[in-house]
């Protein structure tokens, strides 16, 4: 358990640095006296535009964003505890996926994943065609004969 404890650490340092470097380089913030001066209303702006960058820009993942959501949170509050209201379940749902909680939830649609696989690779597309169809789990997809899947072909 110690090992997790010292990872969520680094990890919270690493998410603190980028924050640090995404307003010394997008908002000319350098230095702490500066960043101290900020209202709880900029510091909430700031942090809102940092997690659009990170999604727009740099593209991460939904687990990445909302461990960066965290590690704000938790570093943020103590420095103004009043931002601590902005880090509401609809924001982090907003930073995190976009959209408000549950309007973009990709399982919804498992056609669109499909045909979206269909454009990049005609394998993988098939194989979650098979996952959608039968329900299995992608590791019991693996295991499929190929004369299984034979036999099912028409029945679905």
């Amino acid at each position: 358990m110690r090992h997790k404890i010292i990872d969520k650490s680094q990890s919270y340092k690493t998410v603190v640095a980028k924050f640090a470097d995404y307003l010394k380089e997008e908002c000319g913030i350098k230095y702490e006296p500066q960043f101290k001066k900020l209202s709880t209303e900029e510091l909430y702006n700031l942090v809102d535009q940092y997690f659009e960058h990170q999604k727009e820009v740099e593209k991460l993942s939904q687990n990445t964003l909302e461990r960066h959501i965290s590690a704000l949170s938790k570093v943020l509050t103590p420095i103004n505890p009043e931002i601590r209201e902005y880090f509401t379940a609809n924001n982090r749902a907003r930073w995190r996926d976009g959209e408000e909680k549950y309007e973009n939830d990709r399982y919804n649609n498992p056609d669109r994943i499909v045909e979206n696989l269909r454009k990049i690779d005609e394998t993988s597309a098939a194989i979650a065609e098979i996952q959608r169809l039968t329900t299995a789990r992608i590791g019991d997809v693996k295991k499929m004969q190929i004369d299984l899947l034979r036999s099912l072909q028409g029945r679905f």
